[in-house]
């Protein structure tokens, strides 16, 4: 690995011009990272930055101004896994990377390192060892400090533009709901489509029922429903049980980008969702937050300098929290604990603060 030391000395000297940064997972994970592009970029101001990470994930990057061009691979495509290929390493080899940082390192990367003729890469230092209760966006910024990257006050982002804000007016104004309250839900989480084998339960799912009953408190309150959003089959799925338990019409916004979703959170007056990605789209946009929390530690992967306010709710029970994708649970009742009237609760501060003068 390259020496901190080194790695500036040759971008003083001009030797490097083109940085690829790496992560490849989901949604949240790549949203994690962007306080890091940001001040990486102010640190290396003269650098074109480039990005690799998966299709899936790539929509967090769409219109970041900091990064100059989005490469993608799939970690689970045949090449990959036995020989250790991706289309993106021609192209990256032929963009000419002078310095490559993972954010998180995986000893796969480096024939990939070889492949590029990368002369210099970086290991983020002191990512979880010395603080294991930070968030991970803090982590990340630790693990540059090296570097000479210093931390900003600002948040995540997230970005989106005219097409998608014309598209949430109008969508909001099909529904009347131009003037609010905007109270919007996202029930799903990668897990949603999981099978119960051996009775396993999706760890981080909070009941359609409790959902339903929450739609049904919101139309009373307001009058009107509040919105369900979604992006895979799975979501829609848990989406169409909540709307038949509840008994209600509930207008969804569905299959659309995750810059369209920005785009009508920047517009809630309220959000409630589970540890999943679209929480810390909320975040990056700053939209009051509702969050749910169950086997999973807020502290490290919860809201993350959320101007809008965030509430996480969370039941301090025997087996929170829980780690590891391996252990399997019978019954979510971390999740299951939560209770309607503890969202209502939450909720209720924002909608108070909405009404003030």
């Amino acid at each position: 690995m390259s020496d901190p030391k080194t790695i500036i000395e040759a971008y003083e000297a001009g030797r490097i011009r083109r940085i690829l940064l790496i992560r490849v997972s989901r949604v949240g994970d790549l949203i994690f990272t962007t306080p890091s592009i940001r001040r990486l970029k102010a640190r290396f101001p003269k650098a074109e930055f480039h990005f690799l990470t998966n299709a899936y994930s790539q929509q967090v990057l769409q219109g970041n101004p900091h990064i100059s061009r989005v490469h993608l691979m799939d970690r689970k495509s045949i090449g990959w896994r036995l020989f250790g290929l991706t289309p993106a390493a021609a192209a990256l080899r032929k963009a000419g990377i002078d310095l490559v940082i993972p954010f998180r390192w995986r000893n796969e990367y480096k024939p990939l390192f070889k492949k590029i003729e990368a002369p210099f890469v970086y290991r983020l230092t002191n990512t979880g060892a010395t603080n294991e209760s930070s968030h991970v966006a803090e982590r990340l910024l630790d693990g540059l400090a090296p570097l000479g990257v210093e931390p900003d006050d600002r948040g995540m982002e997230v970005f989106f533009g005219e097409d998608e804000k014309r598209a949430v007016d109008e969508f909001l104004a099909r529904l009347g709901l131009e003037k609010g309250p905007v109270v919007v839900l996202h029930p799903g989480c990668h897990q949603t489509r999981k099978a119960r084998r051996g009775g396993s339960a999706a760890k981080r799912i909070w009941p359609a029922a409790h959902w339903a009953e929450l739609v049904q408190h919101l139309h009373r309150k307001n009058g009107s429903s509040p919105i369900l959003t979604g992006f895979s089959g799975g979501d829609i799925a848990g989406n169409e049980e909540i709307c038949r338990i509840s008994g209600l019409y509930i207008p969804q916004f569905t299959g659309g980008s995750l810059n369209g979703l920005a785009a009508l959170l920047a517009r809630a007056d309220a959000f409630v969702c589970g540890d999943t990605g679209p929480l810390h789209v909320a975040s990056a946009v700053s939209a009051p937050t509702v969050a749910l929390f169950g086997p999973s530690r807020p502290e490290v992967t919860g809201p993350y300098r959320n101007r809008g306010g965030a509430i996480v709710l969370q039941k301090q029970i025997e087996c929170v929290p829980c780690k590891g994708n391996d252990i399997k649970c019978s019954d979510n009742k971390c999740m299951k604990q939560i209770s309607v009237q503890d969202v209502c609760n939450s909720l209720s501060q924002f909608f108070e603060t909405r009404t003030q003068p």
